[in-house]
């Protein structure tokens, strides 16, 4: 057999010369080689060795390898051992200091095969190594499920020598939300497979000793303590029990944390002890010895993590540590890293091989600036509310761009770092199906200039490793979380030990294996779209930076393009011979459906303004939606049935839907309606329309849009547009009557796509009467009138399936960007909120002090505050979620937040028996280091102004409130209750011009 070999060289790789000879260890399903290991080598060696043996066999389907510690001079002899074993060093010919920690020589000539590991785990990889090159093997995922190889009845090694070495130093997981005192056998079989280096608490080895051989044999690295661990390192090293605490704090209160001025005992995770207090520290550091004491051969890193709450003590000795720059700004990393320095170094005098260190998480993401850490100490950057939509070198990512800051400082200080891969949407770590493996590639390709070692990354074993951790829908208790995130995990850990790989072939490699014939016929479609939605969806994504995961399915026709693409998948498994293709695609199915699909849902059922945001560069009115300000726009869709074909019990979903988004400036409001038709033939409509109301008979399948700013009460422009160019417009002046005199002079254009129609309008101001002013609410209805030349019609609306009735529509709020910085790019910066009190949240989940006390009702409006207000939230009269607030004493308040620069208007409908007042204050920012808002005066008087009404009516009546102010940051509003009972809806704060 002769072959030419190419081989591969990572790191500091050294390639000797190739011979053009092939050496067998299996030839036709016969054994012809010999592994030899010798008897006192490291565990992880010898179960190298004898996993070699083990898939040689199940590879080729032929006869087992023996392992011995002696050669056998008739079989070709495969010697498995690391550098420290200096004769079989020698005998090999590798040069030793080229092979570095976890890295591993392979040298293939006549005396021999030899795998020589830079360590033990090294030597279990380059067995490994051998089974995946030569033998053709993947473990894509943990168990038989993931393991995919081909029989091959000869497995040869040809002539030549190689080196590899990892990229990235520390290759880790975290297993978060599942039971500690179970081994994940698999799991950890698979990170050795795939290079990563597993680690384990002690509870898998005290509680089951059994556990114990097998661990080591994988390399695992034993943690005897570490994580969030304050409280049990209190109460010498373990977690107390209630009475223990109790009892602790009678007799030493000073060892607990003071707030708000009192001492109070440690409620669960939330506060830290009083680590300025010297014996709170005597007691820790004797907590820390005794654990490792017991344990002197564990290798993992203790990382000295606070309890898992940002509140930490406020004695006066404790508050003495923190500088000025970090208390004014609420941090305390000086003071954190004055704790872990303090122990870590006793405990470096008694244990100097300990590994220590800590993390930057929470309220001290940032460096201490009163202290230096210590220069052993190793630290896990734990930014868990990273960006995993952009890489963390992307300059356009707001949130990214922060921490690309602080990963830079931290670098400054030398330390050992690595990095806390914390993939979550939706407030769920690594379970919400994200498509985040080209993120993660990207990021670490600049992990070392960011100065991190390396990786761990958080996720949950599959089954039947792990079962469900706790119950909590489908989702969890079928356990679907390394199954939504397999292709992350599996190339994470290609890419940690090997960047140079080709990304890829190891993206086509992994998936044509896992989904078969499904690959080609469907699901490399699938995922690319699905990559593409979740990439491209304006905001950030990750843990609490508000952009919803149901956002993704925002652009026009995806969602039913994925389930199309899931479906010609699923059929193409079906002609797999292997059964795994078909399950793996129901299995996505499924997953989407779990997530996506219900964050979709729930994003769209909780729907309740729209943030129109500022243009920023000019928008072509030419049908074509390619434009920057169009793909940042947040999207209006879920257009439902009208109310009269509406079942109850169903979601009323139009058939086929429809998807509007809007930006503006001062002088114009632009909207795009992209009408998705499968039959884009069939459309009918007709040319020439009648500007005015005779042209109904004629204009076919249609687009109606309705806007109104809030002094028109209940009139509103509506306009009526057709595939064709033809349009209609009018002022409705009230539900009966209409101005067909009014001709918009707005620019439009229409095209025809194969899949959908589209509109692109550009509404002038000017016409309306009122410009867009930033911090402006304004009220939109798109509605749309379905009509096929084959008789198919349909009528459907983003107002629940209204058209006409201003009282219907949806608010649209004008601000200036979306929101920006550490914490997100999604959050609502609209000036003005919930004008409809329509977004409501439950009173008793509320914090304490942000109960209302004397509220009647379970339900209380969303972004609004109360100063002892008796009412409830009632809903309107047929109406499933339009409420409305019914005051009996009280005052509801919220800040007008966009600044004033001239008039404002507050407008409200009431309706009851009574009087009311209307107040409204401007507010000042405080200067620095000053707390609160205090009101400012101008030339000796209040910046303030109130007016008040009285109302004796059952029907709904507007009424409006105009402000003057020239300066300011922001205006506080008060709706207060004076006399009797009154009701209030559509309360809307907006700049507004009278010229």
């Amino acid at each position: 057999m002769k072959k030419i070999l190419l081989t591969g060289i990572l790191s500091a790789a050294a390639l000797f010369m190739l011979q053009a000879e092939d050496f067998d260890l299996i030839r036709d399903g016969k054994a012809v080689s010999n592994i030899v290991v010798a008897k006192e080598a490291p565990a992880p060696v010898r179960f190298g060795a004898s996993e070699l043996s083990r898939f040689l066999r199940k590879i080729s389907q032929g006869e087992e390898v023996k392992v011995s510690d002696r050669e056998a001079p008739s079989l070709y002899n495969v010697f498995v051992g690391t550098k420290k074993d200096g004769k079989l060093l020698a005998a090999s010919g590798i040069d030793g200091a080229a092979v570095r920690e976890n890295g591993f020589a392979i040298k293939a000539g006549p005396k021999g095969l030899y795998i020589i590991g830079g360590d033990e785990l090294g030597a279990l990889y380059g067995c490994y190594e051998i089974l995946k090159e030569y033998g053709g093997i993947r473990w894509i995922l943990p168990g038989d499920d993931g393991e995919y190889f081909k029989v091959k009845k000869t497995i040869s090694v040809p002539a030549g020598s190689t080196v590899r070495n990892p990229y990235l130093p520390l290759r880790l997981m975290d297993f978060n939300s599942c039971y500690v005192n179970r081994p994940y056998f698999l799991t950890r079989e698979w990170q050795v497979r795939n290079f990563m280096q597993p680690t384990a608490s002690l509870a898998p080895y005290s509680a089951f000793p059994q556990n114990t051989a097998h661990l080591n044999e994988l390399g695992t690295q034993t943690v005897v303590t570490g994580g969030h661990v304050l409280t049990p390192l209190l109460f010498g090293g373990k977690y107390p029990k209630p009475a223990e605490v109790e009892k602790l704090f009678a007799e030493h209160p000073e060892y607990f944390p003071m707030i708000n001025g009192k001492r109070i005992q440690l409620d669960g995770q939330k506060y830290q002890p009083c680590t300025s207090n010297p014996e709170v520290l005597d007691r820790m550091t004797k907590s820390l010895l005794a654990v490792i004491q017991a344990h002197p051969d564990a290798r993992g890193l203790i990382v000295i993590g606070n309890n898992d709450g940002s509140g930490w003590c406020e004695c006066p000795e404790c508050r003495k540590i923190d500088p000025p720059e970090e208390a004014r700004l609420g941090r305390v990393p000086t003071r954190y890293w004055t704790l872990v320095n303090t122990l870590a170094q006793r405990v470096w005098k008694v244990y100097p091989n300990a590994r220590l260190g800590g993390w930057a998480y929470q309220n001290f993401w940032m460096p201490p600036l009163g202290i230096k850490p210590d220069k052993r100490l190793e630290v896990c950057l734990s930014f868990n509310n990273q960006c995993w939509r952009h890489a963390i070198d992307n300059p356009d990512c707001s949130v990214n761009r922060e921490f690309n800051k602080l990963y830079r400082q931290w670098k400054e200080l030398g330390l050992i770092m690595h990095n806390r891969d914390e993939i979550a949407a939706d407030g769920a770590v690594g379970s919400c199906y994200l498509p985040s493996e080209s993120v993660l590639w990207k990021n670490f390709k600049i992990y070392p200039e960011l100065g991190l070692a390396g990786s761990r990354f958080c996720i949950i074993p599959p089954p039947p490793d792990a079962s469900h951790y706790r119950a909590g829908g489908e989702f969890q208790e079928r356990n679907l979380t390394w199954f939504a995130m397999w292709q992350t995990n599996y190339m994470s850990a290609r890419f940690m030990y090997d960047i140079s790989l080709d990304y890829d072939k190891v993206y086509e490699e992994c998936n044509s294996l896992y989904y078969g014939k499904a690959w080609e016929g469907g699901m490399r479609e699938y995922r690319a779209l699905l990559t593409k939605a979740f990439l491209e969806t304006p905001g950030c994504q990750g843990w609490g930076l508000g952009a919803p995961l149901g956002r993704c399915l925002d652009q026009a026709g995806v969602h039913a393009k994925l389930l199309e693409l899931l479906d010609k998948a699923e059929k193409a498994a079906a002609s797999d011979p292997d059964p795994r293709a078909s399950i793996h695609v129901r299995r996505d199915r499924d997953i989407f459906r779990l997530t996506w699909e219900a964050a979709r849902k729930n994003y769209l059922e909780n729907f309740k303004e729209l943030n129109v945001y500022r243009k920023n560069a000019d928008i072509r009115i030419d049908g074509v939606l390619d434009e920057p300000d169009w793909k940042n726009a947040d999207v209006l869709s879920n257009f439902k049935l009208p109310p009269w074909q509406q079942k109850t019990g169903k979601n009323n979903l139009a058939a086929v839907q429809t998807f509007v988004r809007a930006v503006y400036d001062p002088d114009f409001l632009y909207l795009a309606v992209e009408c998705i038709e499968p039959h884009p033939e069939k459309l009918q409509f007709g040319k020439n329309v009648p500007r005015d109301d005779t042209g109904w008979p004629r204009i076919g399948d249609h687009i109606e849009l309705f806007y109104s700013y809030p002094d028109m009460a209940d009139r509103y422009f509506h306009l009526a547009i057709n595939p064709g160019g033809g349009i209609i417009s009018a002022l409705q002046n009230s539900s009966v009557s209409r101005d067909t005199r009014f001709h918009t002079q707005a620019e439009f254009k229409t095209s025809i796509l194969r899949d959908r129609w589209i509109l692109e309008i550009r509404i002038p101001t000017a016409e309306i009467g009122m410009k867009c002013f930033d911090g402006g609410t304004w009220k939109l209805n798109v509605a749309r009138a379905r009509s096929l030349t084959d008789g198919t019609s349909e009528l459907s609306s983003c107002s629940n399936g209204y058209f006409h009735g201003s009282s219907h529509f949806v608010n649209i709020k004008f601000t200036p960007a979306r929101g920006k910085g550490m914490f997100g790019q999604a959050p609502d910066l609209s000036a003005w909120k919930n004008s409809t009190f329509n977004d409501t949240l439950e009173n008793a989940k509320q914090p304490p002090a942000r109960v209302w006390k004397e509220w009647k009702s379970p339900l209380i409006p969303k972004f609004w505050g109360t100063n002892k207000a008796v009412g409830s939230l009632k809903l309107k009269e047929g109406s499933p979620d339009d409420y409305y607030v019914e005051l009996e004493k009280g005052i509801l308040t919220q800040w007008y937040t966009a600044a004033p620069s001239g008039k404002l208007r507050i407008t409200l409908s009431a309706r009851g028996h009574g009087t009311f007042g209307v107040w409204a204050g401007i507010y000042l920012n405080p200067p620095p280091n000053a707390r609160g808002y205090p009101q400012y005066k101008v030339d000796g008087k209040p910046l303030t102004k109130h007016q008040s009404y009285d109302i004796d009516s059952d029907q709904w009546k507007p009424f409006s409130f105009d402000c003057d102010y020239k300066v300011g940051d922001r205006v506080y509003v008060y709706l207060m209750q004076q006399k009797g009972t009154v009701s209030f809806d559509d309360v809307v704060v907006s700049p507004y011009s009278d010229k």
